[in-house]
């Protein structure tokens, strides 16, 4: 009797799904963006509580990011969704690049960008428009692979 070995291939995933939301740069944005990236997490099937938990402490620090340092009228949080990543971007009309501060043991700002360095898989600043930058956006990505710790 011979027997044939075959390796298992597992399904393809789905294909990257695109979310986004434009509000006014406002104090409740941050909010905003943090239940909606939860309900969309939900929605799409991502139910890993640290993953959901952490994604809405970076959403909230980067939008916060936008309205303590931009005069944009409007933010957009852009998220693509696949089975194993989330990749959040958020959008403002600013192309000054974000710089992490000097921290004292009194501060009460100023960590956004290490709590990207801390949760994050990656992230990053892109610039939009060319030799002329226009806008930017701060994005950060998150793995579903359950090695989060809950914030």
């Amino acid at each position: 009797m011979t027997m044939a070995l075959t390796a298992s291939v597992p399904p393809p995933g789905r294909p990257p799904e695109n979310y986004s939301f434009t509000g006014p740069n406002t104090p409740a944005l941050a909010g905003l963006a943090r239940w909606f990236l939860r309900d969309l997490l939900l929605a799409t099937g991502h139910r890993n509580s640290q993953l959901v938990s952490v994604a809405q402490l970076c959403v909230s620090e980067v939008v916060t990011n936008a309205h303590r340092h931009t005069r944009a009228p409007l933010v957009t949080v852009s998220v693509t969704v696949t089975d194993r990543q989330v990749t959040v971007h958020v959008h403002d009309d600013s192309t000054a690049l974000p710089v992490a501060r000097a921290l004292s043991s009194k501060a009460e700002r100023g960590r956004g960008l290490r709590i990207l360095d801390a949760f994050a898989a990656d992230w990053g600043t892109d610039l939009y428009g060319g030799r002329q930058p226009q806008s930017k956006s701060v994005w950060f990505r998150l793995d579903d692979d359950g090695r989060h710790d809950a914030p």
